[in-house]
């Protein structure tokens, strides 16, 4: 799946400012951290730095705010990438120019309507296929968290619904649980795999 990651520029009075969407256009823009991504989490990340005119470089990189701290990492990952042209100083600026950078990690339309067709897909298969998916899952990936698994992944989103805020419980929820969903579908594999879920987090999921 494919991933937009939209990014803004602040700046302060700065020395050839108007040239300044040509000194960014070539910089790394944030991976959208994977595991928010197949989630279908959205959020934002503010993050602060310094430009150097002399050389271009940048330093000083900070972190404001984020909703997310994927987000945050991914962020401040590009940004110390990030290298821009040298721009003409007089002697007295000794200086890095201070610049905020907002980055908005978003789905687009397309991307979110694939993402929604995913999570049906979850409420229709059975206990069976999960346990199938599963079991191939933890042959392929050994060590790997089951929250990578594409099932498993698509559940903790329907019940994070999109919110960043609100990632980390449903995650932590899930995982508590996914060991008695394991049983339950091992009971009946007929069942329909969110029918193992605990009720609240299945009422949670479908909004009920």
């Amino acid at each position: 799946m494919k991933r937009l990651v939209v990014v803004g520029m602040l700046w302060s009075s700065l020395a050839g400012a108007q040239d300044w969407a040509a000194m960014t256009a070539q910089n790394p823009q944030p991976v959208y951290p994977r595991e928010l991504s197949a989630m279908g989490i959205e959020g934002q990340a503010k993050v602060q730095f310094l430009v150097w005119g002399r050389d271009g470089s940048v330093s000083d990189v900070k972190v404001l705010s984020s909703d997310h701290p994927l987000f945050a990492q991914a962020a401040e990952a590009a940004i110390k990438q990030w290298h821009y042209k040298p721009w003409k100083m007089s002697q007295s600026e000794t200086y890095g120019q201070e610049l905020t950078a907002p980055f908005i990690f978003k789905l687009d339309e397309q991307q979110r309507l694939r993402l929604m067709y995913a999570q049906a897909q979850v409420l229709l298969i059975n206990c069976a296929q999960f346990a199938e998916e599963a079991q191939a899952y933890r042959q392929a990936h050994v060590g790997q968290p089951m929250g990578l698994m594409p099932t498993v992944a698509l559940s903790v989103g329907m019940l994070a619904k999109g919110k960043a805020q609100e990632h980390a419980g449903a995650k932590a929820s899930f995982a508590q649980a996914l060991p008695q969903i394991e049983q339950t579908c091992a009971e009946d594999p007929q069942w329909k795999y969110v029918d193992a879920w605990p009720g609240p987090l299945r009422a949670k999921a479908l909004g009920a």
